[in-house]
């Protein structure tokens, strides 16, 4: 029933990471770009299947969703790096929480202009 709020969610999660691989001068193909993109998409659709983002669309699934699967996509992303809870763990956590909730909040109003147009 919301199939537009998933793939918009998956996309802002895409441009997130293409967004801060870009920032980083990061490469922007293949599986540097799976290892940080990875992460954050599985988290969010597993955490999604649990708390029932999808199932009415609501804001505040949504936040749960954000919450839960941004910081668990963080702790695997860093651990997969070799670099769990390094010093610049925190300052990464705190940018994708903010950085992530933008992008889906964008994802979401465009998603919702979509849904609400006359076919």
């Amino acid at each position: 029933m919301y199939t537009w709020y998933r793939w918009a969610d998956a996309l802002s999660l895409v441009a997130f990471s293409l967004v801060g691989r870009a920032h980083h001068a990061a490469s922007l193909v293949g599986a540097d770009l799976l290892g940080t993109l990875a992460p954050f998409l599985l988290a969010w659709f597993v955490v999604a299947a649990v708390v029932g983002t999808y199932r009415d669309g609501g804001v505040r699934r949504l936040l749960a969703n954000w919450a839960i699967a941004v910081p668990i996509a963080v702790v695997v992303r860093q651990s997969l790096r070799g670099q769990p809870f390094s010093a610049t763990f925190w300052q990464f956590l705190v940018v994708a929480l903010v950085m992530t909730l933008g992008f889906l909040a964008i994802g979401r109003f465009f998603a919702r202009r979509v849904r609400a147009r006359p076919t």
